[in-house]
């Protein structure tokens, strides 16, 4: 939950020092904003692709603890049909 503070106010602070006020032009966009919803985009899809990787290792071998794990998919299998 800590990280996920701490990445919200990364994205805030992101927000807010990315312009220089002497130096920005009015006529050009805010890339500051762009970039911070850009980020918390990346960071959103990031976490959900290893969630659910996570969730396929779970689902396909029954536990997370990492020896069980290589044992079970090192493995050889045969599927009915295809011999």
């Amino acid at each position: 939950m800590g990280l996920v503070g701490f990445s919200v106010t990364l994205y805030v602070l992101i927000m807010m020092f990315g312009i220089n006020p002497q130096t920005s032009d009015p006529t050009r966009p805010n890339t500051a904003h762009e970039a911070s919803i850009k980020y918390f985009y990346l960071s959103a899809f990031s976490s959900a692709l290893i969630l659910i990787f996570i969730a396929l290792i779970y689902t396909t071998t029954r536990t997370l603890v990492f020896p069980e794990v290589q044992l079970i998919l090192s493995r050889p299998t045969t599927v009915p049909g295809f011999d």
